[in-house]
């Protein structure tokens, strides 16, 4: 017969060795669809499951019902359009480890996740034309790669993401952008001067 003590120890362990084991999630509770394409990318490069809110309507505690419980959650939120005030409190209510990423622009947050990814491969595309992102999302899930959005006013800070790393170009972008990054000897997918 187990004493108390050691029973209580045994399932202490059991917790701990269970919370090492957590399926790892990115959620998203965001309106911006940059922040959505976004953990989209960080996810796939990861190797994470990923679930964002559905706007409009979303309800935070058929959310994390559909997230479950003993996960290990980055959980990207808007701090100007989220979803709902309250996926932070459900997704812990539901016993849930949760690491928030909070941000008012979703082009910070795509450099932003580029950068913890570790992903050795970057896709860019154009910032201003969603398609593109969309298109690329299956490749980039194959090859792990994460996906930058593009323009000339981040084109600095995409240089310094990418640098070392292997790129690719993936339809229509700025001149400025493919100017700035064809020192890295990028590939290109669909190139030409026209985003049609």
């Amino acid at each position: 017969m187990v004493s108390f003590p050691k029973a209580a120890a045994l399932v202490a362990l059991f917790f701990l060795l269970s919370l090492s084991h957590a399926e790892n999630y990115v959620a998203i509770n965001s309106v911006d669809g940059r922040d959505v394409l976004s953990g989209i990318f960080y996810a796939n490069v990861k190797g994470y499951t990923v679930r964002f809110m559905p706007v409009p309507g979303g309800s935070s505690d058929i959310f994390a019902s559909k997230v479950g419980s003993g996960h290990s959650i980055l959980l990207l939120q808007s701090s100007t359009n989220p979803v709902s005030g309250f996926v932070e409190s459900e997704l812990r209510t539901a016993g849930n480890q949760v690491e928030i990423y909070s941000s008012s622009d979703g082009g910070d947050t795509n450099l932003e996740l580029a950068k913890r990814s570790g992903a050795e491969s970057f896709i860019v595309v154009d910032s201003a034309f969603s398609e593109g992102a969309i298109s690329v999302l299956p490749y980039a899930s194959q090859t792990k790669s994460y996906v930058l959005l593009a323009d000339r006013t981040n084109v600095d800070k995409v240089k310094a993401i990418v640098a070392g790393k292997k790129l690719t170009i993936y339809g229509f972008v700025d001149k400025q952008v493919k100017d700035a990054l064809s020192q890295f000897s990028p590939a290109y997918i669909v190139k030409g001067e026209d985003k049609y």
